[in-house]
């Protein structure tokens, strides 16, 4: 039986009945084999036992089913398996062996054996009989607050007419020498919330199957628990949600809760499950109490989950925070695979190429709406829009000034009138003009994305012209533009190959200046080649609330390049949460 350890127990009671003298066949008995969950028939042969077969022949006798009529088996081998469809408690069988040689009966239907099982289980170390009346099994207590508890439980059978249990509540102990509380409850359902009860005390709830009142199971399943006073009780009560998912729509959600400093200490471990909306396949992890986080992976994006957090104490009391509905972002593919900005100084132009993304049929491409702007800040309305009839990816833009930053976003329009907007906004400089007519091609150097609360991933790429010299970067940062550079937050990366590091510990909803600095042949800086950024932190508006009576959730969206770079009115599950991939502007 599922959801506890238990033992199954078939002793039998052997008869002979109506034996022949001197029967060929001896020894009939039976014998119950545990790990098959079957009964077996053994016997001997007195004589010449070379070519002979048996048919044996077995059938309920005491009630009517399937197994009520004969069935047959054949076999060479001095024993058979008698295959029921259902063994219950109290049941008895009728088995005869039959021998022949040589097509021909040797030994007719002579000897019967009457099999009668008895059928045991053990339930918390006691024995008792395997009958329709069990008591439930996992019968749990799990406080909901000081003085509330959720008792639940699983039925030891299914489809039992007229069945419904029994709960017995008794106090055992009161500090304040009141009357010990003593209630009986009568539930058809598999759990109930049970309030009104006293912090700090002891209560012992006994649960029994019944299908009338005067049929009600012998035994019964127990719980104790002591409430937990006011000051040891403990429910996760803010909890931050945070998605990263990939353009294949698989990713991970990652769970942090504050716990007060005079509980951190109280906490034995958690146990969190979740599952999606509408199915029983609940995924579960337990880990230790010293950290309030958790990550759940291999969740789908565009899904509605339900989440259970349940807090095990010291003293073994568990609590729980209930069950929650989170639905993880949708995930919108990037069409555009890779970016290259291309300067001509001959013609004061800049043109950009793109390529799309495999997931994006050429032939279904018509053309491509090119936005750009100076201003990452601005709304969708205020960007200047260049509409392309055609499918080659690629846009000249003549007369943009020099030494200035531009933002641009290209969506792809497709035959059948739909665009696929790109969730990816890229980043390019200007080049300070010059008399040299020659053409340059520098890959898109700079860009971010909002990992977590107060996590920023940042990534870039060197200039072509010392990026084969660069042995390390140096990463400044600062919410204050106004101190000196010494008072920077500073990240140094020694590794020439890495083009990427998250800032972390940064304050929510705020502007980040970041700079790049680029170290040559281990011994200089080269100044010319330091870029500066802006960045902000997720936070105001990008980050979702919903409370409940028991949590309050906050859940945050990441985002490719960072939410100043996205519309305030579009809705974050139009934002996928790639990364960028800053020489290629992958997304």
């Amino acid at each position: 039986m599922s959801g506890r350890h238990a033992t199954l127990l078939l002793p039998f009671v052997l008869l002979v009945v109506g034996a022949l003298p001197t029967p060929n066949v001896r020894n009939l008995r039976a014998r119950f084999d545990n790990q098959l969950d079957a009964i077996f028939v053994e016997w001997s042969f007195e004589g010449n036992s070379e070519g002979v077969s048996y048919t044996v022949r077995y059938r309920l006798t005491n009630r009517q089913s399937e197994d009520s009529v004969w069935k047959y088996v054949r076999t060479t081998d001095n024993q058979a398996r008698l295959n029921l469809a259902e063994v219950q408690n109290g049941d008895e069988l009728q088995v005869q062996v039959q021998a022949e040689r040589g097509g021909q009966v040797i030994e007719d239907w002579g000897q019967s054996l009457l099999i009668s099982v008895t059928k045991r289980v053990l339930i918390g170390g006691v024995s008792v009989d395997d009958d329709d009346l069990l008591p439930p099994l996992d019968f749990t207590a799990s406080i909901l607050s000081p003085t509330s508890v959720r008792l639940e439980w699983t039925p030891s059978k299914e489809n039992i007419e007229g069945l419904y249990y029994v709960v017995n509540v008794k106090q055992l102990t009161s500090e304040t020498g009141g009357t010990l509380l003593r209630q009986q409850i009568k539930i058809e359902a598999n759990n109930f919330a049970l309030g009104n009860l006293m912090p700090g005390e002891r209560y012992e709830m006994t649960i029994r199957t019944a299908t009338s009142p005067e049929r009600i199971s012998s035994t019964a399943a127990i719980v104790e628990i002591t409430m937990p006073r006011e000051d040891e009780y403990f429910e996760v009560g803010n909890l931050v949600i945070s998605s990263h998912f990939k353009s294949n729509g698989r990713g991970v959600v990652n769970l942090t809760w504050e716990v007060p400093p005079h509980i951190q200490r109280k906490i034995k471990s958690y146990d969190v499950q979740y599952a999606e909306a509408g199915s029983a396949n609940w995924q579960r992890l337990q880990f230790s109490g010293q950290r309030p986080m958790a990550t759940l992976t291999n969740l789908k994006s565009d899904t509605e989950y339900l989440l259970k957090i349940r807090t095990i104490l010291q003293n073994d009391l568990a609590t729980e925070s209930g069950q929650f509905k989170f639905k993880t972002p949708e995930v919108v593919a990037n069409p555009i695979s890779k970016v290259d900005v291309i300067y001509s100084h001959e013609a004061n132009m800049v043109r950009l190429q793109w390529i799309l993304e495999p997931h994006v049929p050429a032939y279904l491409v018509v053309g491509y709406d090119v936005y750009l702007s100076e201003d990452k800040d601005l709304p969708d309305s205020e960007w200047r829009h260049i509409h392309i009839d055609n499918k080659e990816g690629s846009l000249s833009l003549p007369d943009l000034k020099s030494a200035t930053t531009y933002y641009v976003r290209v969506n792809v329009r497709q035959i059948d009138g739909t665009t696929i907007r790109a969730p990816s906004i890229y980043r390019f400089r200007t080049m300070e003009r010059k008399e040299s007519a020659m053409e340059v091609r520098e890959p898109n150097s700079l860009a971010y994305r909002n990992v977590a609360p107060g996590q920023v991933s940042i990534s870039w790429n060197y200039p072509y012209s010392i990026s084969r010299s660069v042995t390390g970067s140096t990463i400044l940062y600062t919410d204050r533009k106004d101190l000196s550079m010494d008072q920077w937050s500073r990240v140094d990366v020694p590794d020439p190959q890495q083009h990427s590091v998250i800032l972390s510990n940064l304050k929510t909803g705020t502007r980040y200046y970041v700079q790049i600095i680029p170290q040559i042949d281990n011994e200089r800086f080269d100044s010319n080649a330091i870029e500066m950024f802006e960045i902000r932190t997720d936070g105001g508006p990008w980050a979702f609330f919903y409370k409940t009576d028991k949590l309050n959730i906050y859940f945050t969206h990441n985002f490719v390049s960072g939410p100043h770079l996205i519309d305030a009115r579009a809705e974050l599950t139009d934002t996928p949460c790639g990364i960028l991939k800053y020489n290629s502007c992958k997304g």
